[in-house]
């Protein structure tokens, strides 16, 4: 699907949760999130790169999380009961109070690669520092 024009634009050229469900829509694989719910079994989390939120409302699903908090900077979709959307940029503004607390676990899956090389340090101590028991990551090269 590269190339195709007719995502192109529909919100400033950033991604959207309509060009997400164009492309992948129901494209969530529960392997990751089975293994959180049966293993790790958190009282709380904060996701950083929520996407439209598809991980993020698996767990909460399955999970009686305490308030948990989503962060997306431009996607705006429903969330399960005790998750908490926030449209913000923590790398470039400063992160609500909201967030200065340590979770349970903190999740980011696939994002790091979207964030510039010179913004690593900083989101890496974002996550360290609201991480109480588990950091789950991953991030292409």
């Amino acid at each position: 699907m590269t190339g195709d024009a007719s995502l192109v634009g529909r919100s400033g050229g950033f991604w959207t949760a309509e060009t997400h469900k164009i492309l992948y829509d129901g494209n969530l694989n529960t392997g990751l999130g089975d293994f959180i719910v049966e293993a790790l079994r958190p009282a709380d989390m904060m996701e950083f790169g929520s996407g439209v939120c598809s991980l993020a409302n698996y767990l909460a699903e399955r999970l009686d999380f305490a308030p948990s908090y989503c962060i997306e900077p431009e996607i705006t979709v429903p969330v399960a009961r005790n998750l908490n959307l926030l449209n913000i940029d923590v790398l470039a503004d400063p992160a609500p109070k909201a967030l200065d607390r340590r979770f349970d676990m903190v999740l980011s899956i696939e994002v790091a690669e979207h964030v510039p090389h010179e913004k690593h340090e900083a989101l890496f101590d974002f996550l360290v520092a609201r991480a109480g028991r588990w950091i789950v990551f991953s991030g292409a090269r």
